[in-house]
C-alpha cells in the first residue's frame, strides 16, 4: 500500500466558484474510484482568500498509476497547470518500541532560542532600551 497526498488549488482565481466546485468534485470522484481508503479530505473555509483542497489516501501499488493517469486527464480539463502528487513514506509508531537513540534525544534538555527584542514602531529606541 502507498500513502499519497493529492493537492489542488485555485489561488490564481483562474476558475470561477462554480468551476472550482466542479474541479474539486471531479478530483474527489476519481480519488474515491481508485483509493482503497481516503484518510482525509480538507479545504480552507470558503470565505478565505485561498482556494485549495487536499486528500490523503491509501491505495494499492497497482492502482497508483491508474489514479495518477486519471488525475493527469483532469488537469487540462479545468485549465490547471498541475495537481500535486506527494508520495509519503508511512512509518508506524508502535507503543513501547522507541529506539535507544530516540530515548537519548528525548532525554536531552531542550534549549529554546529567544528572539531579540525589537522596539515596536511607535516606541523610540531610548524607551525600548
Amino acid at each position: 500500500m502507498k500513502t499519497i497526498t493529492i493537492v489542488i488549488g485555485n489561488s490564481d482565481d483562474r476558475l470561477s466558484q462554480k468551476e472550482w466546485n466542479s474541479f474539486v468534485a471531479a478530483v474527489d470522484m476519481v480519488v474515491h474510484e481508485w483509493a482503497w481508503i481516503v484518510h482525509f479530505f480538507g479545504a480552507p473555509p470558503s470565505t478565505g482568500p485561498w482556494q485549495n483542497a487536499a486528500w490523503v489516501v491509501e491505495l494499492a501499488e497497482v492502482n497508483a498509476d491508474k489514479l495518477r493517469w486519471r488525475l493527469h486527464q483532469i488537469v487540462p480539463r479545468f485549465r490547471q497547470d498541475s495537481i500535486a502528487w506527494i508520495v509519503g513514506e508511512t512509518e508506524l509508531l508502535l507503543a513501547g518500541e522507541l529506539s535507544e537513540k530516540l530515548d537519548e534525544q528525548l532525554a536531552a534538555p531542550t534549549v529554546l532560542r529567544q528572539r531579540p527584542q525589537r522596539p515596536l514602531p511607535w516606541q523610540s529606541e531610548e524607551k525600548a532600551a
